[in-house]
């Protein structure tokens, strides 16, 4: 694609801070924000594009276009009890709301999709030291409102078109925890906790998960050994259905077409590590493998743009991780590079959210084996230099390579890539930045220097395919008023 139409975007935002020590030992914080944020979706006006042409992803006849509007307020107290104990309590407020608008006329499909949430909760935590320990214990509960419209007009005669229809829901989180360090030697450090949560919202849920952990460091080498063994828990993102969502689901003549109450996703981890240092150089390794049942993901609901959240019978992610940072060389500045393999695949069959109900589809019956996720990329480097220059000035570089991601037209005859996965991809970035004075800083960076655009995802998901970004140009000031 030469070049993207409807692409405009405008944002607003505006933050606060305030902080009063009220005594010795109390604290009180609030912190507020608020951003509004609104984007175009692009399409591609050449219908004789690859894209478009095999009926794949027709997007010359979209005007679609999002707004979304979020804000918190977060109170906090924070209470010292003695030199080795701290209290605090953290009460807060969240509103998001995200509309999503396409004109009339938009084919094959026009959605209106308009979702706003409000959250109520708090956190409390207890930290304190005793001997060789130190313990932490705490609360967190939080309680959701959610509304939704939706509707669709189905302008090639697909299917029949579903008025706007307004939906409810709600939700609500309950989770205690403790953890304790214990310093055995110097050389040695064991960590352990537990967590309860309690969530209810279309399917009532609890489980303990926990975590246990140690580090040991080597005499005279200095290298570190870390491993890390634990369960998570990650309630299920709230989905309301209208009568209208199913009435359109229903009707799909393949596909997710029934809707099924979505469990919350529960995990099992596991990490090694070793860190070596060497004459101000520091080389660190980790291996972690993630185990995952009730994977959450999302998915497109037939043909319209509206991306459900649903969950995959099971997924495992594992990785090999390097990093390596320099001292200072030369006395100019500091070399770093961070180098991942991954593996993300995922297995089975849809069990939440909207799920297959046709026992002849193939979508229906995806089977035990394990396949790449739509983010799967093999390989995935960054390496650079920061270098402090004279007269309070710095200059950055990095270097990003990617492998290529999962290619969702393989070996389909569409399209130009026909491998497993779409090409590798390179680019360029610098910064850099100047200080006058001790209040007023200016610093620019330019991101895709050589401006090379590649196809990172054609998947469809999240409304179609997408390229890396642009060669964009950032500019900042900051000046500050007191110290």
């Amino acid at each position: 694609m030469a070049q993207s139409y409807h692409d405009a975007t405008n944002s607003e935002s505006g933050f606060v801070n305030l902080l009063r020590n009220q005594t010795e030992k109390d604290q009180l914080r609030v912190d507020g924000q608020y951003r509004q944020y609104h984007f175009d979706v692009p399409y591609d006006p050449n219908q004789n594009d690859w894209e478009q042409g095999s009926n794949y992803y027709e997007s010359w006849g979209l005007r679609d276009a999002q707004t979304e509007r979020d804000g918190f307020v977060i109170a906090n107290w924070v209470h010292t009890i003695s030199p080795t104990a701290l209290f605090e309590v953290a009460p807060f407020y969240h509103y998001n709301q995200a509309n999503y608008d396409s004109l009339a006329t938009d084919f094959p499909a026009a959605t209106t999709w308009h979702q706003s949430s409000n959250y109520v909760g708090g956190q409390g935590d207890l930290r304190f030291a005793l001997a060789r320990n130190n313990f932490s214990a705490g609360g967190y509960a939080f309680y959701q409102s959610e509304n939704d419209l939706f509707g669709v007009i189905i302008n090639d005669g697909s299917a029949q078109s579903i008025p706007n229809t307004a939906a409810h829901a709600r939700a609500a989180l309950g989770e205690f925890y403790f953890s304790d360090q214990l310093r055995v030697d110097k050389w040695i450090t064991l960590l352990g906790g537990m967590r309860y949560s309690n969530y209810s919202a279309g399917v009532s849920e609890s489980a303990f998960y926990p975590r246990i952990g140690a580090t040991v460091l080597i005499p005279r080498l200095g290298w570190v050994l870390r491993g890390f063994y634990g369960h998570f828990f990650q309630p299920a993102p709230v989905e309301t259905v209208s009568s209208a969502v199913l009435d359109y689901a229903g009707g799909l003549p393949t596909g997710q077409n029934t809707f099924t109450p979505l469990p919350s996703e529960r995990d099992e981890e596991h990490q090694f590590g070793l860190e070596i240092p060497y004459k101000g150089w520091v080389l660190d390794v980790t291996n972690f493998k993630n185990r995952v049942n009730n994977y959450l993901d999302h998915a497109n609901l037939g043909e319209s743009n509206l991306y459900f959240p649903i969950a995959v019978d099971g997924a495992l992610v594992r990785a090999w991780e390097m990093t390596v940072r320099s001292p200072r060389l030369a006395h100019v500045g500091q070399f770093h590079l961070t180098y991942s393999n991954q593996i993300a695949e995922q297995r089975g069959n849809i069990i939440g959210g909207f799920t297959c109900a046709l026992p002849n589809d193939p979508a229906c019956a995806l089977g035990p084996n394990y396949f790449p996720m739509d983010h799967d990329q093999r390989n995935t480097l960054n390496t650079g230099f920061t270098a402090t220059l004279p007269k309070n000035s710095w200059f950055s570089t990095n270097v990003y390579y990617g492998s290529g991601f999962t290619n969702g037209l393989a070996g389909s005859g569409v399209g130009p890539y026909q491998g497993n996965y779409l090409p590798a991809h390179t680019t360029f970035d610098v910064a850099g930045g100047h200080g006058f004075g001790e209040r007023f800083n200016l610093t620019g960076s330019i991101l895709n220097v050589t401006n090379h655009r590649v196809l990172l995802d054609n998947s469809v998901t999240i409304g179609g395919f997408h390229w890396n970004d642009p060669r964009i140009f950032m500019l900042s000031a900051r000046y500050r008023f007191k110290f």
